[in-house]
């Protein structure tokens, strides 16, 4: 007889989010989509891998007429976001369940300084 071994999930994979009132509303309506399921994003009793996420959110976006970017883009997009607003990285690291820093500053391109471009480009002009 096997027996299902359930593990623990790591604490650096565990995400904790700040939602506004808005994006409460939108969840909630998935949710009742969902009522009985275990976790928000689910079909037919599964969870929903990244893959069928992503198409699903290009339907959405290409439906009401906003640009698309995968799941990955918009957690990047948002860390990058963050560590721009002056959020330092050790505080960006818990959001994303990093479990080192190191990850972290590898995910939001961790700039120093904004760029210059304009010697590059009157060079390649």
């Amino acid at each position: 007889m096997c027996k299902k071994i359930q593990r623990e999930t790591p604490n650096y994979s565990k995400r904790k989010m700040l939602v506004p009132d808005p994006g409460l509303k939108v969840l909630q309506e998935m949710r009742d989509l969902n009522p009985d399921g275990e976790f928000l994003f689910m079909y037919e009793g599964k969870t929903l891998g990244t893959k069928t996420f992503n198409r699903r959110l290009k339907r959405h976006c290409d439906t009401i007429g906003i640009p698309y970017l995968s799941s990955h883009k918009i957690r990047f997009t948002g860390a990058s976001m963050l560590r721009k607003a002056g959020v330092e990285p050790i505080d960006i690291q818990p959001l994303l369940g990093h479990s080192n820093l190191a990850m972290t500053q590898h995910y939001i391109g961790e700039q120093l300084e904004e760029y210059d471009y304009s010697q590059m480009g009157a060079v390649l002009g």
